[in-house]
């Protein structure tokens, strides 16, 4: 749910996984930078993904 922040504020904004919860739901955070600044909020969000892999990680059933 990233439209109130680029829409309301004309912020730049992403949403990345963060994991799971103990009951295996997923989680994640949004990250909102100045505006036009995309290519900020995209470098945090490349090393937050560089840090925390999450996109072959799968809950268990």
């Amino acid at each position: 749910m990233t439209m109130a922040f680029s829409l309301l504020s004309a912020c730049p904004v992403i949403s990345v996984p963060t994991g799971f919860t103990r009951d295996r739901l997923p989680t994640g955070m949004q990250i909102v930078g100045r505006r036009h600044d995309d290519a900020g909020v995209l470098d945090i969000a490349y090393g937050w993904e560089r840090a925390r892999p999450w996109a072959a990680a799968r809950p268990l059933l």
